[in-house]
C-alpha cells in the first residue's frame, strides 16, 4: 500500500551506439518491517540488437535477510538465479496481520528460456526449526512449528515436477511427489504420503472450530488433470476429537439452526471477554498518540487499518432502540 516503503533509487547512464550502460547507486528503502539496503553499486545495460537487459550480481540485505541475485540477462531470451536466506520473520509484513512467521529460511531459484525452447526452470526451499503463529486478536493465539519443511519444483520439456516434504518431532509426517506433464490434457501422477501427521497443526488455518485433534495416517496415489485430481488409496484418522454439541436442543435429538446462529453469537462474545485485551507497544501505540496529538483523529491512521477488524463484532444482535428497529422493518 501507499507509505509501506519510502526511499531513494538513483539510476544514471548513458547511451552510446544505440546501447545503454547505467549504474544503480547504493540505495537504503525504508519499510515498516525494517530496512532493505543495497550497499554497492549495480551496474545494468541494455542491448538494442537483442532487446536484452543485462543485470550485474547484487545482494538487498535486510536485518532478517539476505536477497541476492546473480548475473541475469533479461528479455524475450535470459536467465535469472535469485538466493534467499535468513529468517521467515523477514516476510510478516506480506502475509496478513493475524500471521506471524519465523525460521530459518535457505531458497534459491534458477530460470533460464528462449523464443526456441521452453522455460526452464529449478527451484528449492527449506526451512528449518520454523513456526507459524496465528493470533485471533482475543488474546488466543495458535502455534504450529516443523523441524524442516522443504519444497522443490522443476519445470523443462518434460513437464513439472513439484516435490514438499515436512518433518515433525525428528520424523517426516509429510511427503509429496507430483509429475505434471507437458500436455494439459494428459494425466499427471504422483503420490502423497501422510505418517502420523497431527490435526492440531492445522488449527491455525480452521479458527471456526473450537478443538481439531487427531492424527491421519495414509498414502494416497494422485491422477487425473491438474483442476480435476483424484486421490485413491487408504487414509486413517485416529485419536479424533470433535468438540461440537452447538445448535443443539431436545438432549441432542434435534438439530436447531436458529439456536446454532444465536450460540455462535454467545460462544464468540464469550471468546471476548474471556480473552481478555493484549498489551504491548503495538497495541497501546503511544508513538502514534503523541504524533497526532490533540484534536487529530486515528480512524485513517495505518494503526487503526490494521487492528480494527480484531475486535468481535456481533452478526445478529442489534443494539438500537426497538422503536428504531421496528421502523427499519
Amino acid at each position: 500500500g501507499v507509505g509501506d516503503m519510502q526511499g531513494d533509487l538513483s539510476l544514471a547512464g548513458e547511451l552510446r551506439n544505440g546501447d545503454w550502460q547505467g549504474e544503480l547507486a547504493p540505495s537504503q528503502l525504508d519499510t515498516r518491517h525494517g530496512q532493505w539496503t543495497l550497499a554497492e553499486p549495480v551496474s545494468l545495460g541494455w542491448n538494442s540488437a537483442d532487446g536484452v537487459v543485462s543485470l550485474q550480481a547484487h545482494c538487498w540485505r535486510h536485518p532478517q535477510l539476505a536477497l541476492c541475485v546473480d548475473d541475469s540477462r533479461l528479455g524475450a531470451e535470459g536467465e535469472l538465479e535469485l538466493t534467499a536466506l535468513g529468517d521467515l520473520a523477514a516476510f510478516n509484513g506480506l502475509v496478513p496481520p493475524d500471521l506471524r512467521l519465523q525460521g530459518v529460511l535457505d531458497a534459491a531459484i534458477r530460470a533460464s528460456w528462449s523464443d526456441s525452447e521452453a522455460l526452464k526452470f529449478d527451484g528449492r526451499a527449506i526451512s528449518k526449526d520454523a513456526s507459524v503463529t496465528r493470533h485471533f486478536g482475543l488474546g488466543d493465539d495458535i502455534t504450529i512449528g516443523w523441524d524442516s519443511l522443504s519444497a522443490s519444483m522443476l519445470a523443462n520439456d518434460e513437464g513439472m515436477a513439484f516435490g514438499a516434504a515436512m518433518q515433525r518431532g525428528g520424523s517426516p509426517v509429510l511427503q509429496l511427489e507430483l509429475s505434471l506433464p507437458p500436455k494439459r490434457d494428459d494425466d499427471m501422477q504422483g503420490q502423497l504420503l501422510l505418517d502420523k501427521l497431527q490435526l492440531e497443526s492445522m488449527a491455525p488455518w480452521a479458527p471456526e472450530l473450537s478443538r481439531l485433534e487427531g492424527e491421519l495416517n495414509g498414502k494416497l496415489a494422485i491422477s487425473g488433470k491438474l483442476a480435476s485430481p483424484v486421490f485413491t488409496g487408504p487414509v486413517s484418522l485416529s485419536g479424533g476429537n470433535l468438540v461440537h454439541d452447538v445448535g443443539y436442543i431436545n438432549n441432542g435429538l434435534t438439530a436447531s439452526l436458529q439456536q446454532l446462529v444465536i450460540s455462535n453469537e454467545v460462544i464468540g462474545m464469550g471468546r471476548r471477554i474471556y480473552g481478555g485485551i493484549e498489551i504491548n507497544e503495538e497495541t497501546l501505540a503511544l508513538d502514534l498518540i503523541d504524533q497526532i496529538g490533540p484534536g487529530g483523529e486515528f480512524l485513517t491512521s495505518d494503526h487503526t487499518l490494521r487492528h480494527f477488524r480484531e475486535n468481535w463484532y456481533s452478526d445478529l444482535i442489534q443494539r438500537i432502540p426497538y422503536e428504531q428497529w421496528q421502523d427499519e422493518g
